[in-house]
């Protein structure tokens, strides 16, 4: 569970650089949005400290999403990947409203955004709540994970 708010954390750190790159935003737009998170500092430094939060949040995920596989979760992949989604549109959302200048859309956007928001913290307490379900090991599987490089739970962290 401990492993599934980390994800739901690192999914938020991951946002705005995430978006950045999906919808190309570039210029006045992208200057806007690095105001909006990081309201203190000059853009360059707010560029650098947001991608150095960025590419800790793209490492921490490697190792969560392994440890998950690991305990064989089959669950939590799904359910945070579902969580991801849904926060990428609702972050789309809240980014139009800060950089728009076209005010016809606002009305529309934030209504969009209530019923974006609560779809999204209906799956935030799924993923709160619903307890993990395992597999269980199998020597398929963990033959599978040593070819792939990654060490079975028993031997995590032998090497």
């Amino acid at each position: 569970m401990a492993l599934r708010k980390l994800e739901v954390l690192l999914v938020h750190r991951r946002a705005l650089f995430n978006l950045i790159r999906e919808q190309q935003i570039q210029g006045k737009a992208r200057q806007k949005l690095f105001k909006l998170f990081r309201a203190t500092r000059d853009y360059q430094d707010a560029v650098i400290a947001e991608h150095q939060q960025y590419m800790i949040a793209m490492s921490s995920r490697v190792s969560t999403d392994h440890l998950i596989d690991v305990m064989h979760d089959v669950d939590s992949k799904r359910l945070v990947q579902e969580y991801e989604e849904s926060y990428a549109n609702y972050f789309k959302l809240k980014c139009f409203l800060a950089i728009t200048e076209e005010n016809y859309f606002i009305d529309l956007v934030r209504l969009t955004m209530r019923d974006t928001g609560e779809e999204l913290r209906k799956k935030r307490e799924r993923i709160e709540s619903e307890l993990p379900k395992t597999e269980g090991s199998s020597f398929d599987r963990e033959a599978v994970l040593a070819q792939s490089g990654r060490y079975p739970i028993l031997n995590y962290m032998v090497g």
